[in-house]
C-alpha cells in the first residue's frame, strides 16, 4: 500500500510520509492563515483517495474544489445547494444535546425536546424538517396530555422551544434539514466536496453539520485495523467543534474520535492553533504537521508553547524557534512509525500537491454535481399522493395503459355492434314482414 510522501526535510533531503496503515490514527494540521495548510489538505486528500478512501472535506473558503483536477468520482455538495448539489439533514437524525445546543436549549427544555422525540419515534412521526418541529411543538402545546404520557412537560417550556426554533429559521437553519439526504454509511471510493463558505458565516450550523457527519460515519460497523482507511474526514476551522460546548459534547466527541479508527475512518482537524483543540481530543491524533505560526501576544505565546510542546522533541533545533521561522509551504512535521510510536519532528519543505493551488472556476461546479442525490431529494420532496393524483398515476404505468387501449378496443366494439344492431334490427324486421305478406298469397 503506497503511503503519502508529505515533503523531505529542508536540511537532510530525507522524505517524511504519512503510513497508509496509520491514516485511520486521525491528525491534525495546523499553522497561521497564508502559511500552506489548505495545500497540505489537498495533499493528504490526493493521497487518500489514490488509496481508494473516501474523502470527505468541509471547505470554508472554496479553495479546496480545485483537487477535481486531480482525482476522479468527485462530488461537490453545497448545504443551500448553490455551488453544488444540494445536502438536506433530517432533524431528527442530530443527538439531542446537538440539538439542544444548536437551539442553546435550558435543561427543562433539554428535558422536554427528549420527551418530544420519545412522542415522536412511538408514533411514526418523522421529523426531517423545522417545519416539522414546529408542527410537532404546535400540537403538543394544544394536546399537552397526549404528550405528558411520556413524560411531564409544560407549555411554557414548549413555547421556549419554540422561541429557539424561530430563531433558527431567522439564521437560515431552515435550509439545512430537509428529506432525501445521502446515506454516508455507503462508503466507497470517492471525494466528497462540500462547500461550507455561506454556511461557515454561521458558525453554530456549520460546527452542527460537521457533528452530523461525525456521527453517521461512527455508525459504521467494526472493521480493525486496516492497510488504508475506508474513510477519511476533513474538518477545516474545527475548532469551532468545541466553541460554546458543553462538557456532555466534547466528552462525546472525544469518545467517537477514540472508537472511530476501529471503523476505519480517519479524522484530521484543521485549525489555526494546537491550543483550541482539547487536550482530550488532541491526544487522539498522531499525525501532526504544523506550518508557520507567530506569536505577538501572551495568549499566542501560550499557543505558540503548546503548538511545540505536542511534538517529539529534535535535538538538532529548538521547536519553538523554528516554528516561527517557518516559511510558506515549509511545515514541522510528525507521523506516527509503522509501529504507531510517533516519530522524531522534522522541519520539513511540504510537498506540493498534483491539484495545484487554484479553485475551481464557479461555472464548472455544475459539472461536479450529484445526479443521483438530486433525484434521490425531488423524489422524497414529492407532496404524498391524493385520491386524485391516485386516480392519475395508474394511467401512466404499462398495465394501466394496455387497461385503457382494451378498453377502447372494446368501445369501438361496442359502437360497430350497437350500430350494426339499430340499422339492422328494423331492416331485418321489414323484410321479415314482407316475407310474411307474400306467403300468404
Amino acid at each position: 500500500m503506497n503511503n503519502i510522501s508529505i515533503g523531505k526535510t529542508i536540511t537532510t533531503d530525507k522524505e517524511v510520509s504519512l503510513f497508509a496503515s496509520m491514516g485511520c490514527r486521525h491528525g491534525l494540521i495546523t499553522g497561521a492563515t497564508g502559511t500552506g495548510k489548505t495545500a497540505t489538505l489537498r495533499l493528504l486528500a490526493e493521497g487518500f483517495a489514490r488509496m481508494g478512501s473516501q474523502v470527505i472535506i468541509t471547505d470554508i473558503k472554496g479553495d479546496v474544489s480545485g483537487i477535481v483536477n486531480a482525482l476522479d468520482n468527485v462530488h461537490i455538495y453545497d448545504v443551500y445547494g448553490k455551488c453544488g448539489t444540494r445536502f438536506p439533514i433530517m432533524l431528527q437524525d442530530l443527538k439531542t444535546d446537538v440539538v439542544s445546543r444548536l437551539l442553546d436549549l435550558s435543561p427543562a427544555q433539554y428535558g422536554a425536546m427528549h420527551v418530544l422525540r420519545k412522542y415522536a419515534q412511538s408514533n411514526g412521526i418523522t421529523i426531517a424538517t423545522v417545519e416539522d418541529m414546529m408542527e410537532l411543538l404546535n400540537y403538543a402545546i394544544n394536546n399537552i396530555d397526549d404528550i405528558n404520557e411520556y413524560g411531564l412537560v409544560s407549555k411554557m417550556t414548549l413555547q421556549g422551544i419554540q422561541r429557539g426554533m424561530l430563531r433558527l429559521e431567522e439564521d437560515g437553519g431552515s435550509s439545512l434539514f430537509g428529506r432525501g439526504g445521502m446515506d454516508l454509511s455507503q462508503v466507497k471510493p470517492r471525494t466528497m466536496i462540500f462547500e461550507c463558505e455561506r454556511l461557515y458565516q454561521t458558525p453554530i450550523l456549520y460546527s452542527t453539520f460537521l457533528l452530523y457527519l461525525l456521527d453517521k460515519m461512527f455508525q459504521l460497523p467494526e472493521c480493525g485495523d486496516l492497510e488504508a482507511p475506508k474513510a477519511v474526514m476533513f474538518f477545516d476551522e474545527a475548532h469551532l467543534l468545541f466553541r460554546n460546548t458543553s462538557k456532555q459534547v466534547i466528552e462525546r466527541i472525544e469518545q467517537t474520535v477514540k472508537l472511530i479508527r476501529s471503523k476505519g475512518v480517519g479524522v484530521y482537524f484543521v485549525s489555526q492553533n494546537t491550543k483550541d483543540i482539547p487536550d482530550a481530543v488532541l491526544a487522539q491524533l498522531g499525525n501532526r504537521i504544523q506550518h508557520g505560526l507567530r506569536a505577538y501576544t501572551p495568549n499566542e505565546w501560550k499557543g505558540l508553547k503548546t503548538a511545540a510542546a505536542s511534538f517529539r522533541p529534535n535535538p538538532r533545533f529548538n521547536t519553538i524557534e523554528t516554528i516561527q521561522q517557518l516559511g510558506i509551504g515549509e511545515a514541522l512535521v510528525s507521523c506516527l512509525d509503522e509501529k504507531g510510536v510517533p516519530m522524531v519532528v522534522e522541519k520539513v519543505k511540504v510537498t506540493v500537491p498534483v491539484s495545484g493551488f487554484g479553485a475551481l472556476a464557479l461555472d464548472l461546479f455544475s459539472s461536479y454535481r450529484d445526479t443521483e442525490l438530486e433525484l434521490q431529494i425531488i423524489e422524497a420532496n414529492k407532496p404524498p399522493a391524493t385520491n386524485e393524483s391516485k386516480k392519475k398515476e395508474w394511467k401512466t404505468t404499462w398495465w394501466g395503459k394496455a387497461l385503457l387501449l382494451s378498453w377502447d378496443i372494446l368501445k369501438g366494439a361496442f359502437r360497430k355492434a350497437m350500430i350494426i344492431l339499430i340499422i339492422g334490427l328494423p331492416l331485418g324486421m321489414y323484410r321479415a314482414s314482407k316475407g310474411a305478406g307474400k306467403n300468404k298469397f
